[in-house]
């Protein structure tokens, strides 16, 4: 998975009571499973700001690139020097 595919991907969150709540970009399979093993699930929305942001800069292997990804979920920039 590349960075901006790792920072884009659906997030999801439990909490102590046991009820788990996700992205909505989740597959409904998740859900189910979820549901189905005795959760309480919560779907949220596709880009939930309260699961947080980041940024991402990466050395590429190179040593020589930088490889930056930013979070749709905020107004934010991933810039490296």
């Amino acid at each position: 998975m590349n960075l901006q595919a790792a920072v884009e991907a659906p997030r999801w969150q439990s909490e102590s009571t046991g009820c788990v709540e996700l992205e909505s970009r989740f597959a409904d399979a998740v859900n189910s499973f979820l549901t189905g093993n005795g959760y309480e699930v919560k779907v949220r929305g596709p880009w939930e700001f309260a699961f947080g942001g980041v940024e991402v800069i990466r050395l590429h292997e190179n040593g020589q690139v930088l490889m930056g990804a930013a979070d749709p979920r905020r107004d934010s920039y991933a810039v490296g020097y």
